[in-house]
Parts: structure tokens; C-alpha cells; sequence
């Protein structure tokens, strides 16, 4: 099927990198705030290169599923780079090749005292700090923002 200006969509994402010495096709078009290709699809949805490599050159892929790179170049869209997998494989391999921060480090690499935070928090006076940024503090804003919504938007249907 015939996209913009009469081309396909194999003939549109050809046009949009080139091969470096490593071996990745480096995307030369748009990316998005985190540095990834970005290219409209057949119906005009934007959506990431990478997938649109995957899907043209091993195939479809469900939105369930990431596309996950092998090489960690974010603007490679070669498909001899990816591998298909879900959120949780994606951040196994990010961790074991040393590219993510363990919850819980500071830029040093040190662990990050949580212990008087544990002794606010504990189950007998629990008492949760607006900008703390601990995981038990975190659940907790997410936890009231929903009980928050829900009950604006059931007072809204009243």
C-alpha cells in the first residue's frame, strides 16, 4: 500500500538512516525526548522505528511486547539488533549490562539511607512525607491520586 508522496513504508524507512562501522543502522530522521526513531506508520500514527523495523523485517509484533535492543544504541533500527520482550526482560537486561541504577543508589553508587524514613513509616504512626521519594512514600501518592480521582469523578456522574 502506497503512503506519503506514492511510497511504501519499506521504501519511506530505507530512506531514513545509514549503516555505520558497528553494524547499526543509525536512524538520520526524528527521535523522540528519549533519543529513539520516530517515523508514522501506514495510518499516520507515530510510532518508534525500531518497531516499525521489527515489523517489516521479522514481523508483527503485539503492544504487549517491547522491542528490545541488543547493540543499546537507541537510534539503531536494524533488526538484526533486536530481540522481542516484555518490560521485565528489557530492564533484566538493562541491570545486567550495568547501564541502569539499582533503586536505591545515589550518583555515587552508595546506598541510599532509608532508616529514618523506616522509623516514620512504620505500621503503628504511619505518616508519609509529600516529596519523599522512598518506594513506601511513592505507592502511597499513587494510592491517594487514585482514591483522589475516582471519588471526583463519581461525584461528577451525581
Amino acid at each position: 500500500m502506497a503512503g506519503i508522496k506514492g511510497l511504501t513504508l519499506l521504501q519511506r524507512f530505507n530512506n531514513k538512516y545509514v549503516i555505520a562501522e558497528n553494524g547499526c543502522w543509525e536512524w538520520q530522521n526524528a527521535l523522540n525526548t528519549g533519543g529513539y526513531g520516530t517515523m508514522s506508520d501506514e495510518t499516520g500514527k507515530v510510532v518508534g522505528a525500531h518497531r516499525i523495523s521489527y515489523r517489516l523485517f521479522v514481523g508483527e509484533i503485539e503492544d504487549k511486547y517491547l522491542v528490545c535492543h541488543t547493540c543499546d544504541n537507541r537510534k539503531c533500527v536494524s533488526p538484526f539488533h533486536f530481540f522481542k520482550g516484555t518490560y521485565m526482560d528489557n530492564m533484566q537486561d538493562c541491570i545486567s549490562k550495568g547501564r541502569r541504577k539499582q533503586r536505591g543508589k545515589n550518583k555515587l553508587g552508595r546506598t541510599k539511607s532509608y532508616s529514618q524514613l523506616t522509623f516514620t513509616h512504620g505500621t503503628q504512626n504511619m505518616y508519609y512525607k509529600q516529596n519523599c521519594r522512598c518506594p513506601d512514600c511513592s505507592d502511597w501518592r499513587i494510592r491517594e491520586n487514585k482514591i483522589r480521582m475516582r471519588r471526583y469523578y463519581e461525584a461528577k456522574l451525581k
